[in-house]
This record gives structure tokens, sequence and C-alpha cells, in this order.
């Protein structure tokens, strides 16, 4: 849509959204680390999941600088657009060699399921609360 449209307010909202979505990622990688560090005694960044998310988290890094430079809200709003696509194009293709295939949906335990629900509604409602946080308001904008 800001593609189309070009206009300032929405290319903050996609802007504020695009970080946090990003810093969100971020956090679920060292939170990763973290877990494969306690079951398996060692983080293995060759591993192709990892590897894969840590390509896209540098890429997608560089892409959000060069978005918060004074560029029109069109390329913004391509610049997150090209950021989407290739987390999907990244982490989508990496095959799965130490990570089970669907271990929630499968797992025959309802707290499992539950606790997963509501970890991602939590993470989702803090991604979105940080995203209102970062959007620059008008008055913010003008003084900028």
């Amino acid at each position: 849509m800001i593609l189309a449209l070009g206009r300032p307010a929405g290319a903050g909202w996609v802007q504020a959204a695009w970080h946090a979505g990003l810093g969100a990622f971020a956090v679920g990688i060292a939170f990763s680390l973290i877990a494969a560090y306690v079951n398996w005694g060692a983080v293995f960044l060759a591993e192709l999941r990892m590897a894969a998310s840590l390509r896209f988290l540098t890429v997608a890094a560089i892409l959000a600088v060069i978005g918060t430079w004074n560029v029109s809200p069109r390329w913004t709003g391509g610049l997150a657009a090209v950021t989407f696509a290739l987390l999907f194009w990244e982490v989508g293709r990496a095959e799965l060699v130490m990570h089970p295939h669907d271990p929630v949906r499968t797992a025959t335990s309802a707290a499992i399921q539950s606790t997963f629900v509501a970890c991602f509604a939590i993470a989702a409602g803090l991604t979105a609360w940080t995203a209102v946080w970062l959007r620059p308001t008008a008055a913010g904008s003008a003084a900028s």
C-alpha cells in the first residue's frame, strides 16, 4: 500500500513495524542460541536454519539502516517489502537438519500447544506495542 500511495505517515508506520519485527526476530535468534547451548551444550552456527536466520538478520539490518536514511516513503515501503520477502525466501528454503518438522502441532500434549500459542501471542503483542512506541508522531516528524 505504501508503495502505491507514498504517504509519509504510512512510511512511519511501515518503518516502525519493520524495525519492531526485526528486533523481535533478533530476540528470537538470541533465545534460540541460548536454548541450543542449554540443550546441546554448544551453538552450531553452521546449522542450516541458524545460518539462514543469521544471514537474513545481517542483510535485513543493512536494509533497515538504509531505510532510515531520508528516502521517499515509497523506498521505505519497497525496502520493507524486500526484507519481508527475503525472510520467507532465506529461512524458508533452509533444510531441517536438527529440527523436527512441526513439533508443536504434532505434540499430543495440550499443555505444549497452549504454551506455544500463549508465548506467540505475548511476543506478537509486545512486537505490536513496540511498533506503536517506535512510530514517529506528527510533532516529532515535523521537528526532525
